[in-house]
């Protein structure tokens, strides 16, 4: 009986921040490759020229 509020908990941390935060990550996680991606790219463009 005390834990029928939960549901109301549980439906916006799963609906809203869990895939906010996947999100959040995912988008930081491509834009660090992307990063160190350029990096190189630079640098080997420097030693072949």
């Amino acid at each position: 009986m005390t834990a029928s509020y939960l549901p109301e908990i549980f439906v916006p941390l799963v609906c809203l921040f869990f895939p906010a935060i996947s999100i959040v990550y995912i988008f930081f996680y491509i834009d660090q490759y992307k990063r160190i991606y350029n990096m190189r790219r630079k640098f080997f463009n420097i030693i072949i020229l």
